[in-house]
């Protein structure tokens, strides 16, 4: 019966087979051939700097596979101006350029004009609320945020109280 090991062994100097271990084997089946946890098998592959998983400190020893060639694209472009030439998120290339290595984009405190914003800036404020929602297919709750978020003038007839109708009495 071999030597049972205990979990604070070092692989490889202390194993009975002298370290020749295979490790394209899972883990669980590491840990019932060498008599351990599967989590010892799992601490003595990072120490030995095995598997596909392991890492130091974020930065990948093989970075992974990407469906994109981030070596021809141009870096001095604006993150966003990137993902759309490539259909991706702009947070995507973000990561990569960041993970690579690569300069910070040129405007990357500046952002580009979002579609919405120029699709409403020109609506014609001056009309009520549920007008506007009815002309956009917003709520109205949604173009008074839009009001706020374009500095754009308070509905019409904004605060203007109506003059209170009498509660009708119930017939008896």
């Amino acid at each position: 019966m071999p030597k049972k090991l205990r979990s604070n062994d070092k692989a490889p100097s202390r194993l009975p087979d002298g370290g020749n271990i295979d490790w394209s084997k899972q883990n669980v089946v590491l840990a019932e051939e060498l008599g351990v946890r599967p989590n010892t098998i799992s601490r003595w592959r990072r120490e030995q700097g095995g598997g596909a998983r392991a890492r130091t400190h974020g930065k990948w020893r093989n970075p992974p596979k990407s469906k994109y060639d981030w070596d021809k694209v141009d870096w001095s472009k604006q993150d966003c101006a990137i993902a759309d030439d490539l259909g991706t998120y702009s947070s995507t290339v973000a990561k990569w350029r960041r993970q690579l290595g690569k300069p910070q984009s040129p405007t990357f405190h500046k952002h580009r004009v979002h579609k919405a914003r120029e699709r409403y800036k020109n609506l014609n404020w001056k009309l009520q609320d549920i007008e506007l929602a009815e002309k956009t297919g917003l709520t109205r709750e949604r173009i008074r945020q839009l009001r706020i978020y374009f500095g754009a003038p308070k509905s019409p007839k904004h605060g203007v109280m109506r003059p209170r109708q009498p509660k009708k009495k119930a017939a008896k």
